[in-house]
């Protein structure tokens, strides 16, 4: 499967992919890649800020499952105005 993504969110669905296939949820064959879109300083600290929220949460429940039903509260938060005070200064 190709997804247009930036470098940084790519990394997430790596993360996902390879949580997914430790599930047994997909199959070993399935593979996401990337087709790269630019990326800003700010989309990047974002990104790497939401991989390390993302990781801490599937890896502190032990589940995508559970990770779903997870909530991220002030963090999640935190992380969604910046990327909307990022979107509005551009």
């Amino acid at each position: 499967m190709k997804i247009a993504t930036n470098p940084t969110q790519y990394w997430k669905f790596k993360l996902f992919e390879r949580e997914a296939k430790r599930e047994g949820l997909v199959d070993d064959s399935f593979k996401v890649e990337p087709l790269y879109t630019s990326e800003s300083p700010k989309e990047f600290v974002y990104g790497v800020l939401a991989y390390v929220k993302d990781y801490i949460r599937v890896k502190s429940v032990g589940s995508l499952e559970k990770a779903k039903n997870q909530r991220t509260g002030n963090f999640g938060n935190f992380l969604k105005n910046m990327l909307s005070t990022s979107e509005e200064e551009e």
